[in-house]
This record gives C-alpha cells, structure tokens and sequence, in this order.
C-alpha cells in the first residue's frame, strides 16, 4: 500500500499514523477508564509523531486541543468515562481521537452503526466539516441514506466482487445493485433522497 507515493505496507500501526492515516473502528474503541476528554489528548500526544521520551502528563499544548468532532470547549462529556459514555459520545470520541493525529487520510469502518437516525444526522453533519477541512476521507458504511448523503464517490462489493463503483446517483439505475443489495423498495427511498426528499 502506498501513502503518498511511501510504501507503508509493512510499517507500524503508530509509523502509518505518523505519516497521516487515521482510522476508526466499526466496534467502539476506547480507553474506557479514562475521560472522553483525555482519551483524545493521548491520541494527541502520541498520534502526531515519534516521541523518544514519553514523559507521565500531557504536553500544554495537547491540553488545549480542539477535535472538531463535537466534544469541545465547555461541554460536561469530557469529562465522562469513555466506558459510561453513550454509543454516539463513543463514536465521536473515535473521530476526535484519530482527528487529534492530524491526519490527512481517515478511514472509517460503519460509523454510524447502531445510532438512530438523528445521531446519524449528528455524524453526517461532522464528516461534512470534516471534508470542508481537506481531510480526505474513506468509509465502509451500510446505512445507504448516509453513504450517498457524503460520498462523492460509491463502490459496492458483492462476496468480495465489485458490482458497482461511479457516483452515488448511479446506484439506483444499476441493475445488479438494485436486485442484489438495495431491491425496489428500497431503490425508490434512496431516488426520493438523492432528488432532495425525505430519507
């Protein structure tokens, strides 16, 4: 795999961070004993680059980090237990984690998986500000109204085979996607989305 023309195939998960990849998981990934808030100034303090010295405290300027995912400023979660915090907190903590390294790729595996439709508005409306920053972002999603509501570019995989890849508008006029992943019923929904209906 190349990052930037650089093979990193066989660096180290914190190398690749380093070099500007950030991730996040399908499964909630998380210091659970720690804050929300200091789960993202770890990310911060060893996210951005090799640090020969670790040291036992947070650097003053990490303290002050602004993720940019919805747990800033004076909000009360920060100071939540990651374990106590509700699946949307969670999730945001992961985009503010991998966020605090700077990335200029991030991968995300079904971030909105398990939410409910007005917490995957919220996580929408973060990738938006997200991509209105420059990061180039790659996501696996299932949640169709949330996946052509972003992407500018879709690829469906079928048992491992590419059955589609172009722009979200093209999914409901594919045959193939049509009868083996989304079926008429659910074509029609996607079409209302796309033409600026109701999801």
């Amino acid at each position: 795999m190349l990052l930037a023309g650089k093979e990193i195939t066989a660096d180290a998960p914190d190398r690749i961070c380093h070099q500007g990849l950030a991730r996040t998981f399908q499964l909630n990934a998380a210091f659970d004993s720690m804050s929300l808030r200091d789960n993202v100034r770890l990310a911060a303090q060893f996210g951005r680059r090799a640090r020969r010295c670790p040291g036992c405290g947070f650097h003053a300027r990490r303290r002050g980090r602004r993720s940019g995912a919805g747990l800033r400023g004076a909000d009360p979660r920060r100071a939540t237990l990651a374990g106590q915090a509700p699946v949307i907190d969670r999730k945001l903590l992961m985009i503010a984690s991998a966020l605090a390294t700077d990335p200029k790729i991030l991968l995300m595996d079904e971030p909105v998986g398990g939410l409910t439709h007005a917490e995957t508005d919220v996580i929408m409306d973060c990738v938006r500000r997200l991509k209105a920053r420059g990061v180039t972002i790659i996501l696996i999603e299932h949640v169709m109204r949330f996946l052509v509501g972003l992407s500018e570019r879709v690829m469906i995989l079928h048992h491992g085979e590419k059955i589609f890849e172009g722009p979200p508008g093209g999914l409901v006029e594919d045959a193939t996607v049509v009868d083996v992943y989304l079926g008429a019923g659910a074509s029609e929904r996607l079409r209302g989305h796309l033409n600026g209906g109701a999801a």
